[in-house]
Order: structure tokens, then C-alpha cells, then sequence
């Protein structure tokens, strides 16, 4: 519902602990990493991908 109300693909990961964003923040701020979108990528592994379905963010466009 979420994907069709906002028209965007979700991407939920296999890991939903918010200290590996703090982890990966640090390794990118101690050198370890060169910027986030390499920590990301070398540590966020994706579980699961929803897709929207654009008929019905038409519809949900119409009400919000």
C-alpha cells in the first residue's frame, strides 16, 4: 500500500537495526569507506523489493 500511495519501489532489508547506519556513518567518517553509497552497498543486503502498482497510486493521488 505504502509503494502505491508514495509511487516509489520499497526496499527492505534483511537487516532492521538502526546502529548499522551508525556503523556505516562511522566507517565512512574514520576512512573506512570512501562515502555512504559504498558503505551501503558493501553492507545492505535487500530481503525484499515492492514495486508499485500505478492504477492504484492514481486512485490513492485522487484522495491525499
Amino acid at each position: 500500500m505504502i509503494a502505491n500511495v508514495f509511487n516509489k519501489r520499497l526496499l527492505k532489508p534483511v537487516s532492521g537495526d538502526a546502529s548499522l547506519g551508525s556503523a556505516l556513518l562511522a566507517g565512512v567518517g574514520i576512512g573506512i569507506f570512501k562515502n555512504l553509497k559504498e558503505a551501503v552497498e558493501s553492507n545492505v543486503k535487500i530481503e525484499n523489493i515492492t514495486t508499485p502498482n500505478f492504477s492504484s497510486y492514481e486512485t490513492y493521488n485522487k484522495f491525499f
